[in-house]
Protein backbone atom coordinates (compact mmCIF):
# COMPACT_ATOMS: atom_id res chain seq x y z
CA UNK A 1 0.00 0.00 0.00
CA UNK A 2 3.07 2.49 0.64
CA UNK A 3 3.13 2.90 -3.41
CA UNK A 4 -0.26 3.23 -3.38
CA UNK A 5 -0.78 6.04 -0.99
CA UNK A 6 2.28 7.84 -2.82
CA UNK A 7 0.43 11.27 -4.58
CA UNK A 8 2.56 11.48 -7.08
CA UNK A 9 1.82 7.71 -8.30
CA UNK A 10 -1.29 8.30 -7.81
CA UNK A 11 -0.97 11.39 -10.26
CA UNK A 12 0.62 9.40 -12.93
CA UNK A 13 -1.78 6.93 -12.49
CA UNK A 14 -4.93 9.19 -12.93
CA UNK A 15 -2.78 10.60 -16.18
CA UNK A 16 -3.21 7.81 -17.47
CA UNK A 17 -6.34 6.43 -16.78
CA UNK A 18 -7.98 9.43 -17.87
CA UNK A 19 -5.85 9.60 -21.49
CA UNK A 20 -6.02 6.28 -22.53
CA UNK A 21 -9.50 4.27 -22.84
CA UNK A 22 -8.91 0.90 -21.14
CA UNK A 23 -10.44 2.05 -17.64
CA UNK A 24 -13.19 3.86 -19.33
CA UNK A 25 -14.03 0.59 -21.58
CA UNK A 26 -13.83 -1.92 -19.19
CA UNK A 27 -15.67 0.28 -16.55
CA UNK A 28 -18.35 0.53 -19.09
CA UNK A 29 -18.80 -3.42 -19.62
CA UNK A 30 -18.69 -3.83 -15.74
CA UNK A 31 -21.54 -1.34 -15.09
CA UNK A 32 -23.46 -2.93 -17.80
CA UNK A 33 -22.78 -6.67 -16.54
CA UNK A 34 -24.23 -4.96 -12.76
CA UNK A 35 -27.93 -4.27 -14.50
CA UNK A 36 -28.19 -0.97 -12.13
CA UNK A 37 -31.41 0.40 -12.48
CA UNK A 38 -31.68 4.40 -12.04
CA UNK A 39 -32.09 4.97 -8.36
CA UNK A 40 -29.57 1.98 -7.04
CA UNK A 41 -27.21 2.02 -4.52
CA UNK A 42 -24.01 1.00 -6.09
CA UNK A 43 -20.47 0.44 -4.36
CA UNK A 44 -17.46 1.63 -6.76
CA UNK A 45 -14.93 -0.68 -4.77
CA UNK A 46 -10.94 0.08 -4.76
CA UNK A 47 -12.32 3.17 -6.93
CA UNK A 48 -8.60 4.95 -7.47
CA UNK A 49 -8.99 8.03 -9.00
CA UNK A 50 -12.89 7.97 -9.99
CA UNK A 51 -12.65 7.10 -13.91
CA UNK A 52 -15.48 3.88 -12.47
CA UNK A 53 -17.43 6.51 -10.18
CA UNK A 54 -17.77 8.63 -13.25
CA UNK A 55 -19.44 5.67 -15.17
CA UNK A 56 -21.58 4.60 -12.29
CA UNK A 57 -23.16 7.70 -12.32
CA UNK A 58 -24.01 7.76 -15.93
CA UNK A 59 -26.23 4.64 -15.32
CA UNK A 60 -28.30 6.75 -11.88
CA UNK A 61 -30.57 9.70 -11.91
CA UNK A 62 -30.58 11.92 -9.29
CA UNK A 63 -31.87 9.63 -6.56
CA UNK A 64 -29.03 7.03 -7.46
CA UNK A 65 -26.06 6.82 -5.13
CA UNK A 66 -22.00 5.85 -5.52
CA UNK A 67 -20.45 4.82 -2.39
CA UNK A 68 -16.48 4.83 -3.45
CA UNK A 69 -13.90 3.62 -1.49
CA UNK A 70 -10.19 2.85 -1.85
CA UNK A 71 -7.65 2.24 0.85
CA UNK A 72 -5.36 4.53 -0.32
CA UNK A 73 -5.81 8.22 0.49
CA UNK A 74 -3.83 9.99 -2.63
CA UNK A 75 -6.06 7.73 -4.75
CA UNK A 76 -9.07 9.49 -2.75
CA UNK A 77 -7.69 13.07 -2.70
CA UNK A 78 -6.80 12.85 -6.82
CA UNK A 79 -10.67 10.94 -7.03
CA UNK A 80 -12.49 13.83 -4.98
CA UNK A 81 -10.78 16.72 -6.92
CA UNK A 82 -11.67 15.00 -10.51
CA UNK A 83 -15.43 14.05 -9.66
CA UNK A 84 -17.57 16.33 -7.77
CA UNK A 85 -21.10 15.14 -7.66
CA UNK A 86 -22.94 15.37 -4.47
CA UNK A 87 -24.15 11.52 -4.79
CA UNK A 88 -21.14 10.21 -4.27
CA UNK A 89 -19.78 9.28 -0.80
CA UNK A 90 -16.00 8.96 -0.69
CA UNK A 91 -14.75 6.08 2.14
CA UNK A 92 -10.90 5.84 2.73
CA UNK A 93 -11.07 1.79 3.66
CA UNK A 94 -9.93 -1.59 2.59
CA UNK A 95 -11.70 -3.80 0.47
CA UNK A 96 -12.73 -6.37 3.26
CA UNK A 97 -14.18 -3.24 5.26
CA UNK A 98 -16.33 -2.50 2.63
CA UNK A 99 -19.48 -4.56 4.73
CA UNK A 100 -18.35 -1.87 8.04
CA UNK A 101 -19.02 0.79 5.64
CA UNK A 102 -22.40 -0.52 3.14
CA UNK A 103 -25.30 -2.32 3.50
CA UNK A 104 -28.41 -3.45 1.28
CA UNK A 105 -25.98 -2.40 -1.96
CA UNK A 106 -27.50 -2.93 -5.30
CA UNK A 107 -24.74 -3.38 -6.86
CA UNK A 108 -20.50 -3.49 -6.04
CA UNK A 109 -18.28 -3.42 -9.08
CA UNK A 110 -14.56 -3.28 -8.60
CA UNK A 111 -12.78 -2.62 -11.49
CA UNK A 112 -9.01 -3.59 -12.12
CA UNK A 113 -8.17 -4.56 -8.38
CA UNK A 114 -9.91 -7.46 -6.64
CA UNK A 115 -6.95 -9.59 -6.90
CA UNK A 116 -4.94 -7.06 -5.48
CA UNK A 117 -7.02 -7.40 -2.06
CA UNK A 118 -7.35 -9.76 0.42
CA UNK A 119 -9.81 -11.35 -2.00
CA UNK A 120 -11.65 -14.20 0.46
CA UNK A 121 -12.52 -11.45 3.47
CA UNK A 122 -13.29 -9.24 0.82
CA UNK A 123 -15.28 -11.31 -0.76
CA UNK A 124 -17.36 -12.35 2.54
CA UNK A 125 -17.88 -8.71 2.61
CA UNK A 126 -19.23 -7.76 -0.01
CA UNK A 127 -21.48 -10.36 0.20
CA UNK A 128 -22.58 -8.88 3.84
CA UNK A 129 -22.90 -5.65 2.01
CA UNK A 130 -24.98 -6.57 -0.48
CA UNK A 131 -28.91 -6.84 -0.87
CA UNK A 132 -30.72 -9.91 -1.44
CA UNK A 133 -30.68 -9.72 -5.13
CA UNK A 134 -27.83 -7.56 -5.20
CA UNK A 135 -25.37 -8.17 -7.84
CA UNK A 136 -21.40 -8.50 -7.54
CA UNK A 137 -19.35 -7.53 -10.66
CA UNK A 138 -15.22 -7.62 -11.11
CA UNK A 139 -12.85 -8.41 -13.82
CA UNK A 140 -9.23 -9.89 -13.66
CA UNK A 141 -6.53 -9.38 -16.46
CA UNK A 142 -5.10 -11.79 -17.93
CA UNK A 143 -1.53 -10.86 -16.69
CA UNK A 144 -3.11 -11.72 -13.11
CA UNK A 145 -5.30 -14.89 -13.57
CA UNK A 146 -4.13 -17.82 -14.92
CA UNK A 147 -5.85 -18.44 -18.53
CA UNK A 148 -5.64 -20.37 -21.22
CA UNK A 149 -2.77 -18.81 -23.93
CA UNK A 150 -3.93 -17.13 -26.63
CA UNK A 151 -1.51 -18.37 -30.00
CA UNK A 152 0.72 -15.47 -30.15
CA UNK A 153 1.54 -15.96 -26.51
CA UNK A 154 1.99 -19.19 -27.14
CA UNK A 155 4.56 -18.70 -30.53
CA UNK A 156 5.38 -14.84 -29.80
CA UNK A 157 7.31 -13.60 -32.87
CA UNK A 158 8.48 -10.24 -31.13
CA UNK A 159 9.24 -9.35 -27.52
CA UNK A 160 7.27 -7.66 -25.66
CA UNK A 161 7.83 -4.60 -24.16
CA UNK A 162 8.13 -6.30 -20.70
CA UNK A 163 10.75 -8.24 -22.22
CA UNK A 164 13.12 -5.21 -23.35
CA UNK A 165 12.75 -3.29 -20.56
CA UNK A 166 14.31 -6.33 -18.87
CA UNK A 167 17.00 -6.75 -21.50
CA UNK A 168 17.93 -2.75 -21.65
CA UNK A 169 18.61 -2.54 -17.65
CA UNK A 170 20.79 -5.84 -17.48
CA UNK A 171 22.75 -5.11 -20.75
CA UNK A 172 23.12 -1.16 -20.36
CA UNK A 173 22.65 -0.61 -16.78
CA UNK A 174 24.37 -3.97 -15.35
CA UNK A 175 21.04 -4.41 -13.38
CA UNK A 176 20.98 -8.08 -11.65
CA UNK A 177 17.16 -8.85 -11.40
CA UNK A 178 16.10 -10.13 -7.47
CA UNK A 179 15.36 -13.92 -7.59
CA UNK A 180 11.58 -14.61 -8.53
CA UNK A 181 11.62 -16.08 -4.44
CA UNK A 182 13.27 -12.46 -3.06
CA UNK A 183 10.60 -10.07 -5.40
CA UNK A 184 7.98 -11.87 -5.66
CA UNK A 185 4.97 -9.53 -3.70
CA UNK A 186 3.16 -12.49 -1.26
CA UNK A 187 -0.50 -12.39 -2.18
CA UNK A 188 -3.27 -13.45 0.25
CA UNK A 189 -5.24 -15.44 -2.19
CA UNK A 190 -4.57 -19.57 -1.35
CA UNK A 191 -2.64 -20.46 -4.72
CA UNK A 192 -2.90 -19.64 -8.43
CA UNK A 193 -5.20 -17.09 -9.35
CA UNK A 194 -7.44 -19.21 -12.03
CA UNK A 195 -11.07 -19.00 -13.03
CA UNK A 196 -11.96 -21.87 -10.94
CA UNK A 197 -10.43 -20.52 -8.34
CA UNK A 198 -12.29 -17.19 -8.28
CA UNK A 199 -15.11 -18.81 -8.41
CA UNK A 200 -14.84 -20.92 -5.88
CA UNK A 201 -13.80 -18.10 -3.44
CA UNK A 202 -17.30 -16.25 -4.72
CA UNK A 203 -19.13 -19.39 -3.89
CA UNK A 204 -18.13 -19.62 -0.51
CA UNK A 205 -18.53 -16.34 0.95
CA UNK A 206 -22.38 -17.15 0.12
CA UNK A 207 -22.92 -15.81 -3.30
CA UNK A 208 -23.42 -16.98 -6.53
CA UNK A 209 -21.86 -17.22 -9.72
CA UNK A 210 -23.91 -16.41 -12.47
CA UNK A 211 -21.51 -16.05 -15.51
CA UNK A 212 -18.09 -15.22 -16.66
CA UNK A 213 -17.27 -12.81 -19.42
CA UNK A 214 -13.81 -12.89 -21.72
CA UNK A 215 -13.55 -9.38 -23.15
CA UNK A 216 -10.75 -7.93 -25.32
CA UNK A 217 -9.67 -4.78 -25.38
CA UNK A 218 -7.11 -2.76 -27.54
CA UNK A 219 -3.95 -1.87 -25.74
CA UNK A 220 -1.86 0.28 -27.96
CA UNK A 221 1.87 0.82 -27.47
CA UNK A 222 1.13 4.29 -26.03
CA UNK A 223 -1.02 2.74 -23.41
CA UNK A 224 1.91 0.22 -22.59
CA UNK A 225 4.37 2.79 -22.45
CA UNK A 226 2.22 4.78 -20.01
CA UNK A 227 0.95 1.92 -17.75
CA UNK A 228 4.48 0.68 -17.07
CA UNK A 229 5.57 4.14 -16.34
CA UNK A 230 3.06 4.27 -13.40
CA UNK A 231 5.35 3.98 -10.70
CA UNK A 232 3.92 0.97 -8.53
CA UNK A 233 4.13 -0.63 -12.21
CA UNK A 234 7.55 -0.04 -12.96
CA UNK A 235 8.78 -0.98 -9.19
CA UNK A 236 6.81 -4.35 -10.44
CA UNK A 237 9.20 -4.96 -13.18
CA UNK A 238 12.70 -3.29 -12.21
CA UNK A 239 11.96 -3.37 -8.39
CA UNK A 240 14.88 -1.55 -6.46
CA UNK A 241 16.22 0.10 -9.34
CA UNK A 242 15.46 4.05 -8.60
CA UNK A 243 12.10 5.39 -10.15
CA UNK A 244 14.63 8.16 -12.55
CA UNK A 245 16.37 5.33 -13.73
CA UNK A 246 13.72 3.14 -14.40
CA UNK A 247 12.50 5.66 -16.69
CA UNK A 248 15.26 5.89 -18.77
CA UNK A 249 15.17 2.49 -19.02
CA UNK A 250 11.63 2.21 -20.21
CA UNK A 251 12.31 4.80 -22.46
CA UNK A 252 14.96 3.35 -24.41
CA UNK A 253 12.76 -0.11 -24.18
CA UNK A 254 10.19 1.44 -26.33
CA UNK A 255 12.48 3.23 -28.53
CA UNK A 256 12.50 -0.22 -29.55
CA UNK A 257 9.87 -2.07 -28.95
CA UNK A 258 7.43 -2.63 -32.56
CA UNK A 259 4.86 -0.08 -31.73
CA UNK A 260 1.26 -2.02 -32.61
CA UNK A 261 -1.67 -2.67 -30.90
CA UNK A 262 -2.13 -5.83 -29.28
CA UNK A 263 -5.34 -6.85 -27.57
CA UNK A 264 -5.71 -6.65 -23.70
CA UNK A 265 -7.49 -10.07 -22.25
CA UNK A 266 -9.77 -9.51 -18.99
CA UNK A 267 -12.15 -11.59 -17.64
CA UNK A 268 -15.35 -10.45 -15.80
CA UNK A 269 -17.25 -12.14 -12.74
CA UNK A 270 -20.95 -11.76 -12.13
CA UNK A 271 -22.63 -12.93 -9.31
CA UNK A 272 -25.34 -12.73 -6.98
CA UNK A 273 -26.53 -12.66 -3.18
CA UNK A 274 -29.46 -14.88 -3.57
Amino acid sequence: MNSWNDLKNAEIYDAFARKHRMYRDTSRDLVELARMQPGNTAVDLACGTGVTTEVILERLDDTGRVIALDASKAMLQIAQSRVLDTRVQWMNADGSEVAVNVTDSDAIICNSAIWQTDMEPTLVACAKALRPGGRLVFNIGRNFLMMPLAPEELRPTKPTLFHLIQAVAVLDYGYAPPHPAMSRRPRKARGPLTPDSVQSMISHAGLVVDSTHENEYDNPAEAQFDWISVPVFADNVLPGMPYEQQREVIGKAYDRFDKETVKSRWLAFVAHKP
